[in-house]
């Protein structure tokens, strides 16, 4: 099921930037996803030195987003977030919301597409996913998909995927 993607919402958790790309599950593997939401600092070196404004809420309206991108529909989203500086530490989203014309006129609120897994490895210092915007209900299964690209030690991912 193609949406048009109106706006975005997230939650923060420790990643110095992110960035939002969209494609089709029509295309090709090899095909470039498209920038809907260009890369955005969410916090700065200071910012991250000092560990202030980890835990931070960003809504995107439609002007944010890039114009060409938002007029069509995608069935697919890969969410990529950075931190640079402490290769040590978990960082992430705690939440990612995206919001559709369609369902801001069915039911007038926000569709919670995508059920996040707060967790990275560490050491790794871009993390991207790819989620599928099927509506059918299978969070859990894309919950497994999203642990099991993490490459985490088998302990943690059966953690992961209990919580």
């Amino acid at each position: 099921h193609s949406s048009s993607i109106t706006h975005i919402d997230l939650g923060n958790s420790g990643s110095m930037t992110v960035s939002v790309e969209v494609g089709r599950s029509s295309w090709p593997t090899s095909q470039a996803m498209v920038s809907l939401l260009p890369t955005v600092v969410l916090m700065t070196p200071q910012d991250m030195r000092q560990g202030k404004n980890k835990n931070t809420v960003r809504m995107f309206k439609q002007a944010d987003l890039c114009k060409e991108t938002v007029k069509d529909k995608w069935d697919r989203v890969r969410i990529i977030c950075t931190q640079p500086l402490r290769k040590t530490e978990q960082f992430g989203l705690s939440f990612f919301n995206l919001h559709t014309n369609e369902t801001l006129a069915a039911s007038n609120s926000s569709s919670h597409l995508y059920e996040p897994v707060n967790s990275t490895p560490q050491g790794l210092t871009s993390f991207k996913t790819n989620i599928n915007l099927e509506p059918s209900g299978a969070a859990e299964a894309r919950k497994e998909a999203l642990v099991s690209n993490m490459n985490l030690v088998e302990v943690k991912k059966k953690n992961m995927t209990e919580r």
